[in-house]
């Protein structure tokens, strides 16, 4: 009786039929050897604290009196698109088959996007986490990339602007293109907060048209950092909220020989400010 409730019993079945939709195991038999053919129901007894695990199928398993299956030599761990009937027929299962679907977007007109959240007195905002899936498009997808950055004082004034990647030149002038940017940012901040669904401040972030994206940080000072982007890219709103806090703020804030509400000149401020960029994923 105690070599009884010092053992667990181990169960399970196997086969070779593609229909079930299931890839083929083998395990190890200390008598028989590697065992690959199915469906074989079997049974077995081991100690409660054994590690036991099944081996890779391959080609070079089997013994004298059983060898692997033709089913295993070409077997790469991915499902098939089909089965093999009794006939040794290939049956094609379209509902198998993966299917990738890439609309095309080519010459598709997108309205500006506005996206605001609410930011309470007691509450900070968090992005969105960088998942695998914008990993991925970052680095495989459409090419992404930092086009220009804006910096705006409490009285609307551009001190300073650095493009990177900006192929396209402004039809119009420096001096109104930046009036008209921060034109339409506080446009969009009066708009935001009109159509907000409750009572609250709500904030404008970013907005995204169908070849770039403009996202937009706003420090206590009422300074304004705008950096426009590829559509693709993804948020770099912590990006304008580090380049305020670790650059911004020591070399110009901080420093007594800046002048204050004036164009930024510093080139340490500049050579930190490319540093940081370049640094980030959706610099390319």
């Amino acid at each position: 009786m105690e070599s009884l409730t010092s053992v667990v019993s181990k169960r399970f079945v196997r086969t070779m039929n593609s229909a079930y939709f299931k890839s083929p195991f083998s395990f190890f038999h200390r008598r028989k050897g590697i065992q690959s053919v199915g469906p074989v129901y079997d049974s077995r007894w081991d100690w409660p604290t054994k590690k036991s695990g099944h081996n890779v199928i391959s080609p070079k398993y089997g013994t004298r009196k059983q060898k692997n299956r033709r089913e295993f030599r070409d077997y790469t761990g991915c499902q098939p698109t089909g089965y093999v009937d009794k006939t040794g027929k290939f049956i094609v299962v379209p509902e198998m088959i993966p299917e990738i679907v890439a609309p095309d977007l080519t010459n598709f007109e997108l309205k500006p996007y506005v996206s605001f959240r609410y930011t309470g007195e007691n509450e900070t905002v968090v992005d969105e986490p960088f998942t695998a899936k914008k990993l991925f498009d970052a680095c495989y997808g459409h090419s992404t990339m930092i086009f220009n950055l804006y910096i705006f004082d409490r009285n609307g004034t551009c001190i300073f602007y650095r493009e990177w990647k900006r192929s396209r030149k402004s039809r119009v002038q420096a001096s109104e293109e930046n009036k008209l940017l921060y034109g339409m940012l506080i446009s969009l901040k009066s708009f935001s907060s009109k159509l907000a669904p409750f009572d609250c401040k709500a904030t404008v972030r970013s907005f995204t048209t169908n070849q770039y994206k403009m996202t937009y940080f706003e420090t206590p000072t009422n300074f304004k950092f705008v950096m426009n982007t590829d559509r693709n890219a993804p948020s770099v709103h912590d990006l304008l909220r580090q380049i305020y806090a670790e650059i911004y703020v020591p070399y110009v804030t901080k420093n007594r020989l800046a002048p204050l509400n004036d164009e930024i000149n510093s080139e340490i401020f500049a050579s930190q400010l490319n540093d940081l960029v370049e640094k980030h994923v959706a610099f390319v």
